[in-house]
């Protein structure tokens, strides 16, 4: 494929990729503020992530990070070369991490996106921003800048207990010890119908887990109102559903991103769920979680909230990469066929959880049971 046979998001990757490229050897690159910021967020949840781990007794390496294209290829190469050392790992491309960072800002220059959130109108109409993809592009108003750094800050975190959630809940000690595999990429690949479903049971539980993980630092102010104004953290955390949006509109951005250019594997043979798919699965975690809390005015604002996450979701993808909004990805995942998947998926959860069970380590929490909603 020509350049200019490329797809929006295919152009929108190559340019991140050659201003990381270029970085080695030119300080000045337009790429190096944001890039700083986003490999500093993920020290950051390197940092909490072996702090957790640590406290949990884990003894355990958690996620490598490198600027590969190809996570199983690396994955393999290292698992080959630490086989006798390594107690299983995760590997995550800080690549897909600066990419993040690049999309939520580029996403919150536009006017039409999360308008209620700063000043809106200082940022480009379509008509300004001209043909895409606009990588580069960032928000004209400064608490639109600190939003989409929050905003890319909610994104790594959820990636990034996502993948401690496989390792508390062990996934990987599993893998490890029966499948004799130390390794586990964030990347669809094609399995036999069988070791399919079993593989996206697991990532079902790292992303209910996930949401259990999260929400304690999004929506805190539900239950202390005087918490965000004591440590001093952002304003939006003050009212918890507009924190709950913005990590919506986060954990959707990754999702959509992640639909786009995604490999034809038939889901009965993918090793992950659709990305849409996920979201759904998450949404409906989020809705039991409130539930559980007996966080009732939030319950009450969610379906609105997943609404507007939605919208805003595709408003930011057609924005960055200028196109029209598609809704086409969610679409197949409210099909008949995507109900379908959702319902085998928890009818092997009933099957892989007792399996899985005896591999979790000391905090892991595993998905409940569906009888045990």
């Amino acid at each position: 494929m020509t350049p200019d046979q490329e797809l929006p998001l295919e152009v929108f990757r190559r340019v991140i990729r050659e201003a990381i490229d270029r970085e080695a050897f030119d300080c000045s690159s337009e790429a190096t503020p944001l890039q700083s910021v986003c490999l500093s967020y993920q020290r950051s949840e390197q940092a909490w992530l072996n702090k957790r781990l640590q406290t949990l007794h884990v003894r355990q390496p958690g996620i490598i990070y490198g600027f590969y294209e190809s996570p199983q290829d690396e994955l393999q190469a290292y698992a080959i070369e630490n086989r006798t050392q390594t107690p299983g790992f995760i590997a995550v491309s800080s690549f897909c991490v600066v990419s993040f960072g690049f999309f939520f800002r580029a996403a919150l220059a536009h006017r039409n996106v999360l308008n209620e959130f700063g000043n809106s109108s200082h940022e480009m109409s379509p008509a300004e921003m001209g043909p895409g993809p606009h990588t580069f592009a960032a928000p004209r108003d400064p608490e639109r800048l600190q939003l989409a750094k929050l905003i890319t800050m909610m994104a790594i975190r959820f990636l990034t207990a996502h993948e401690m959630t496989h390792i508390l809940n062990g996934h990987i000690r599993y893998k490890l010890g029966i499948q004799n595999q130390n390794s586990m990429a964030e990347a669809r690949q094609r399995l036999s119908p069988r070791d399919a479903i079993f593989r996206q049971t697991l990532e079902m539980d790292a992303d209910a887990g996930c949401v259990v993980e999260c929400m304690p630092f999004v929506i805190f102010a539900e239950k202390d109102p005087e918490e965000p104004i004591r440590i001093g953290c952002h304003a939006v955390y003050r009212t918890p559903e507009a924190a709950l949006r913005l990590w919506l509109f986060a954990v959707y951005g990754i999702c959509r991103l992640l639909s786009e250019g995604s490999p034809p594997i038939p889901i009965e043979e993918s090793s992950h769920p659709s990305p849409m798919l996920r979201v759904r699965m998450i949404m409906g975690t989020l809705y039991e979680f409130l539930k559980r809390e007996k966080l009732g005015r939030l319950l009450d604002l969610v379906p609105g909230l997943i609404g507007q996450a939605i919208q805003d979701g595709e408003a930011a993808y057609a924005a960055v990469l200028n196109r029209t909004p598609n809704t086409e990805p969610l679409g197949i995942a409210l099909s008949d066929e995507a109900q379908k998947q959702i319902a085998g998926i928890i009818a092997e959860w009933r099957h892989v959880r007792p399996i899985i069970e005896p591999f979790a380590r000391s905090g892991g929490r595993l998905a409940p049971l569906p009888d045990d909603l």
